[in-house]
């Protein structure tokens, strides 16, 4: 019996070592992985938190860039229109000299040399539509000023017969001359009326064109 004791007292600890090696053999393969395993999905979850901050980040900085890269295009765009080089010049301006024509061309040229950051097809689309539909609101313009220009000398023959004439510098040096018993004739002051009416009629136009194009381009993409 002292050895039946002896023997079951060993295969008691045995076991119990057979347990212990089992419960680590258990928490090694599969608590720990399964430890680890949480840890790399709470890591991994953090990651695509942040990654997904960054891509907001960027598609708002990019947003900005194309914000500002368009209103760099439309100041270029609206300097077609004439408007800078008429006050640069000496001599008096002509509607001809910024045809309908010729603004459009300019219009294409400037975007041509933009090369928007990773601007989507869908924008660059809307880009060109806005430049396209410039054209025929520069014809109409165009035609209109043109129209006022030519017509202008017989608006003012029927305002001299009907004595509308239109307020002009000619009127104050009329009356300087006057004063000194001289007189401006009425040819010289037909003239003076008509230029000064077409000077402002060309200023206008070259203000309408200008307008037409902001309009059309608007201030954002």
């Amino acid at each position: 019996m002292q050895k039946i004791d002896i023997y079951l007292s060993r295969i008691s600890q045995l076991v119990q070592v057979g347990l212990f090696v089992t419960t680590l053999l258990t928490i090694y393969y599969t608590v720990i992985p399964l430890y680890k395993s949480a840890q790399l999905e709470e890591s991994l979850a953090r990651k695509e938190t942040e990654y997904e901050l960054l891509k907001l980040k960027a598609k708002d900085v990019l947003y900005k860039v194309n914000g500002w890269e368009y209103q760099q295009f439309v100041r270029v765009a609206s300097e077609c229109s004439g408007v800078p080089e008429i006050f640069l010049k000496d001599e008096k301006p002509s509607i001809g000299d910024r045809s309908a024509a010729e603004v459009d061309a300019c219009l294409h040229t400037a975007l041509a040399k933009f090369k928007f950051t990773d601007l989507s097809s869908e924008k660059n689309t809307e880009i060109h539509a806005r430049v396209a539909s410039i054209r025929p609101v520069l014809s109409s313009i165009y035609n209109d000023y043109s129209k006022r220009f030519d017509e202008y000398p017989s608006k003012i023959d029927q305002d001299i017969k009907s004595g509308k004439t239109p307020r002009s510098s000619i009127d104050q040096l009329d009356q300087f001359v006057g004063d000194l018993g001289y007189k401006i004739s009425d040819n010289q002051k037909r003239d003076s009326y008509i230029h000064a009416g077409r000077l402002e009629i060309t200023y206008g136009y070259f203000s309408a064109v200008s307008d037409a194009i902001r309009s059309a381009l608007g201030e954002k993409i």
